[in-house]
């Protein structure tokens, strides 16, 4: 009878666990492989550590194992068994999108996912597949056991099981707990260690005791195994010891003997065993990933923490650098990412989102609940003691609130510091604050006692609780539903040797990379042969082919066909592996009323350009087709779809519109939005109607499409495209520099052109795309002195993520970024130098092309930048010309005089007379930043006032040009004026645009130039 009773006691939270349980296996089945955050990176260093059998020990080892082994290793060591295990049998090959470019041509560079998701990854799963599956499940397990501890901790403290219950229901039931909490994750091993931390602290605080020596022992293992679990562990430690000392100085009070001695005794030996469990970690990383030689004591320690790591905020931390706090738009966006992340925010790149009222449902009862809590904590001296243990371990959600916004600080980053599962570790004390708030939300502690029996019952004590736990359940399966609609089927392709099955054999090398395995023939019915491809890679194909199949007569008439990508342009050549195995499903539309015995079915491959890439290979001669097949009515894109996507989904760029047409004679016309019209790729014409196929190019707007022959009302065929740009916009600097025919640089826009060392200045490439671009192109960017010493740049894909082999011919490409300076760069003038290379041969750049020939560059030098200051030797503070003058051309630079001295550099003091070789030196100052780089004439003229010879250049030896000159600096611009015969001069000087000719204006001078002087050089 006890044991029942027992087993009663505990049946709300058996149910609770069930239920949490079986939306968990839910989710680790249903939610593709990587689509969690961070995911791949932890299977990745789970797979190191079952492949290597070691930690990585090297920068070069951390490499491999990606960037969270600078992590603390516990999860993944826990997680790496599966992989042991399974040891990836059969070698299937999960196709991340960050491996290669080419990732990114299947969806056109539109992805939500982390990877293409192929048939490899179905049931039943086997390889890596199956080990990923039960690394997810120990994490289920994980995060079950929290959901038990969350109970007990309720339970210990209202001592009411309802609130128990609803508390670990709301745990199990939040959506980003299960979807965090059945993937690949150390955040779950954390908050299990966390869970249970706290249900030891709630048990002594009750007591008001000091946990004895071995308990304290223990709480030192759990301290230190949370630690080698994650970082994040820092507030349970704040926690623990305030904990320790706050229930010391109750000791204190109770007159207990030595309570400091007993403190410090306690805390030693929760020390030690945190020790045990933790030490070992970072003894590891000292001895291996230490800086101390080159960055002392402290910094290089702590530089082990940050060896490779991507955590912006422990790059920050290891390199000491100063912050900014961020703006309050910053905070409010801050914050707002960090409640709907930590109630729902799906997808690897979180893109998918709960509705816009879900969220505001759910701020509602948490303002509720807040708002309740604070009330209570508040409203009386006495209860607020009798509750205290309570009271306390609400506010311990406000410790790990703290390093999430410190990394903000440090960071500014929103993105990887407005998490909601950084707060995961505190969710006991979150989840029991919303239903404890909630339940005491009753009427009796409101005005108006009054009030319609309807409102009563909203705010009876426990169906708050209770509306709250079911709506977040309701969320939990509508989350599901969601992110497993958004990503599209797995695409009918496996990587094993055992998928290279087909009914008729082929095995036929078609094209570089390509071969035909073999196909199936099904019944053709409803006007439709389906008709099924298996292909093999053996290398990767170096452009898209389309498959061109036609079914025709003895006599060669044709009686149907398809044209298209493979999988309906799901997954184009390009993108195929060496191995791939592809089973494509085409249903190949027929001509109405046709009927054949011995029809014939050849397939061949187009190229890019839509002309034959093969010779046709005949599949078979034997083809029935019964004249009892067609429909009456036609039959649209939605039911003749070869991508296997639902009928309802959107037709994207490479898709293929098929039409069977009875009736018409004509070929049709597909109508965009805006009244674009577009003929059929493949149209075949017979004698009771016709065929039509239409392929979606990268140039057709987005919206909803019509059939030009189809009878009123016609349906529509819904078509999404990514925008493209192909017109160029303004550009403030033109260039037309061709590489290799593949790109244009159009041009460029540089803003600033004024910068400080170690800071960066934008600059923005107008790129054209001249082909199809076979390669992922780079984009070096070099920052220049005149000694073409490198200071600053970076490399770059074009958007950061924009890869060239997702470019069109025709297209335009803006991309703009910062160009970084480095902090040692010297003041002075440099060029960004710019060019492309591909990323797999980064010692090979394009050439530079004109008239479609190589040129010997392989560059483009954009305008000059000025750093810091100006270049040495080049500028003086005080100017004292032998000669003054102090005019002003066109109000922006003036000319403060100059000298002349002869070639030794000896003053000439008689003008009169003037050697046959001397130098010229111009004092200029601006008035203001000039409009363009001049460029200084020196004239002289003979006694008719012809132009006998000049001397020409930019100022200052084209060191500074002058559109990088500030007001009130004095330039100093020295010229030769050299070898003059015998006679009579009149030198002129003025300042004139070199593209234009144009000169400067100078007052009073219809010419536009000063002169400064007349003299005579002799013998």
């Amino acid at each position: 009878m006890t044991r029942f009773k027992t087993l009663k006691q505990y049946t709300p939270l058996l149910a609770v666990v069930l239920f949490y349980m079986v939306l968990a296996v839910a989710y680790a089945s249903l939610v593709p492989l990587g689509e969690v955050p961070d995911e791949p990176a932890h299977v990745n260093y789970a797979r190191f550590l079952a492949e290597r059998g070691h930690l990585p020990t090297t920068l070069a080892e951390r490499e491999a194992a990606g960037y969270r082994s600078a992590w603390p290793p516990l999860y993944h060591l826990l997680v790496s068994r599966p992989f042991v295990a399974m040891d990836d049998i059969p070698p299937t090959h999960l196709k991340s999108v960050g491996d290669t470019p080419r990732r990114l041509i299947p969806t056109n560079g539109q992805t939500i996912a982390a990877f293409i998701h192929t048939e490899d990854e179905a049931w039943p799963w086997q390889g890596i597949t199956l080990a990923w599956h039960l690394g997810r499940f120990i994490s289920v397990l994980f995060t079950g056991l929290t959901v038990i501890i969350t109970y007990l901790i309720a339970r210990r403290l209202t001592a009411r099981q309802d609130i128990a219950a609803a508390t670990a229901a709301l745990t199990a039931f939040i959506p980003q707990v299960l979807f965090i909490g059945s993937a690949v994750s150390d955040d779950n091993l954390l908050i299990t260690l966390a869970a249970l931390i706290f249900l030891i602290l709630v048990i002594y605080t009750q007591r008001a005791t000091l946990p004895g020596i071995g308990l304290m022992f223990f709480l030192g293992l759990l301290l230190g195994l949370a630690t080698v679990t994650k970082y994040n562990t820092l507030p349970l430690w704040a926690i623990t010891l305030l904990w320790l000392g706050w229930l010391s100085l109750g000791r204190h009070r109770t007159r207990v003997s030595k309570p400091f001695v007993t403190l410090l005794n306690r805390m030693i030996v929760l020390l030690l065993g945190a020790a045990l469990t933790a030490g070992w970690w970072f003894i590891f990383i000292w001895r291996n990933f230490n800086q101390v030689n080159a960055r002392g004591w402290l910094s290089g320690s702590l530089a082990a923490l940050t060896a490779g790591t991507a955590d912006a905020s422990l790059r920050q931390l290891g390199r000491g650098s100063t912050v900014a706090l961020p703006p309050l738009t910053a905070w409010l966006e801050w914050f707002s990412t960090l409640f709907t992340s930590f109630w729902g925010l799906f997808g690897g790149g979180a893109t998918i989102k709960l509705p816009g009222w879900g969220y505001w449902l759910l701020a509602f009862f948490c303002l509720l609940a807040i708002t309740s809590v604070l009330f209570q904590i508040f409203r009386a001296p006495a209860a607020t003691t009798r509750n205290l243990p309570l009271h306390l371990f609400l506010l311990t959600p406000v410790f790990f609130l703290a390093l999430p916004i410190l990394r903000f600080i440090l960071t500014g980053n929103i993105v990887e510091t407005a998490q909601g599962r950084h707060l995961f570790p505190a969710l006991p004390a979150i989840t029991l604050a919303l239903v404890w708030g909630l339940s005491k939300l009753n009427l009796r502690h409101l005005p108006g006692q009054r009030m319609l029996p309807a409102i009563r019952f909203i705010f009876n004590p426990f169906l708050l609780p209770l509306v709250l736990v079911s709506y977040t359940f309701l969320l939990s399966l509508y989350a599901l539903f969601l992110i497993h609609s958004r990503y599209p089927p797995l695409l009918p392709l496996r990587t094993t040797p055992q998928a290279a099955t087909a009914k008729n054999i082929v095995k036929t090398k078609l094209a570089n990379g390509i071969i035909l395995l073999g196909y199936q023939l099904d019944s053709a019915a409803a006007g439709v042969l389906p008709v099924t491809l298996v292909w093999q890679a053996d290398a990767i194909p170096t452009q898209d082919y389309l498959i061109n199949l036609t079914v025709a007569d003895s006599a060669g008439l044709p009686l149907g066909g398809w044209l298209g990508h493979p999988v309906g342009g799901r997954y184009p050549t390009r993108a195929w592996d060496n191995g791939d195995i592809l089973v494509d499903a085409i249903p190949i539309p027929l001509l109405p009323g046709v009927s054949a015995n011995n029809a014939i079915l050849t397939l061949q491959l187009l190229d890019s350009t839509v002309q034959p890439a093969t010779e046709p290979l005949t599949l078979t001669t034997h083809l029935s087709l019964p004249s009892a097949l067609w429909p009456a009515s036609p039959l649209l894109p939605p039911h003749l779809r070869a991508d296997d996507l639902p009928p309802e989904s959107p037709f994207t760029y490479r898709s293929t519109l098929s039409f069977i047409l009875p009736g018409v004679t004509t070929p049709p016309d597909l109508i965009a939005p805006s009244g674009q019209s577009f003929a059929p790729a493949r149209f075949i014409s017979g004698s009771n109607g016709n065929l039509a196929y239409f392929m979606v190019q990268v140039h057709w707007p987005s919206g909803d499409y019509q059939l030009s022959q189809l009878p009123a009302p016609s349906p529509s065929f819904p078509i999404k495209n990514r925008p493209r740009q192909f017109e160029p916009p303004p550009l403030e600097y033109h260039v037309n520099a061709n590489f290799a025919d593949h790109l244009t640089l159009l041009g460029y826009d540089l803003p600033q052109r004024r910068v400080q060392p170690g800071q960066s200045f934008p600059v923005t490439l107008h790129l054209r795309a001249e082909r199809p671009i076979g390669r992922n192109l780079v984009i070096f960017n070099h920052l220049l002195n005149q000694q073409a010493t490198q200071y600053g740049g970076e490399d770059r894909i074009p958007l950061q993520y924009y890869t060239t082999l997702l470019w069109v011919p025709g297209e335009i490409v803006s991309d703009t970024y910062p160009v970084p300076v480095d902090p040692t760069a010297p003041p002075g003038i440099y060029w960004l130098d710019v060019g492309f290379y591909p990323d797999d041969q980064p010692e090979f750049s394009l050439p530079l092309f004109a008239n479609g020939r190589p040129l010997n560059r392989n560059s483009v030098r954009l305008v000059p930048v000025k750093v810091g200051g100006p270049p040495p030797d080049v500028t003086i503070d005080a100017a004292n010309p032998q000669h003054p003058i102090h005019q002003t051309f066109d109000q922006q630079i003036s000319l403060l005089g100059f000298n002349l001295s002869d070639k030794n550099g000896s003053p000439i003091t008689n003008l009169q007379r003037v050697p046959r070789n001397s130098q010229l030196t111009f004092f200029w100052q601006p008035q203001t930043i000039p409009q363009a780089d001049y460029t200084v004439f020196i004239h002289l003229l003979n006694r008719n006032r012809n132009l006998v010879a000049q001397f020409d250049g930019p100022p200052a030896r084209g060191s500074y040009p002058t559109s990088l000159w500030d007001p009130g600096e004095i330039i100093v611009d020295p010229h030769l004026v050299g070898d003059l015969t015998p006679g009579h001069y009149t030198l002129q000087v003025g300042l004139y645009r070199p593209g234009t000719g144009e000169r400067l204006p100078l007052a009073e001078t219809p010419e536009n130039a000063l002169e400064l002087l007349a003299f005579e050089v002799g013998d």
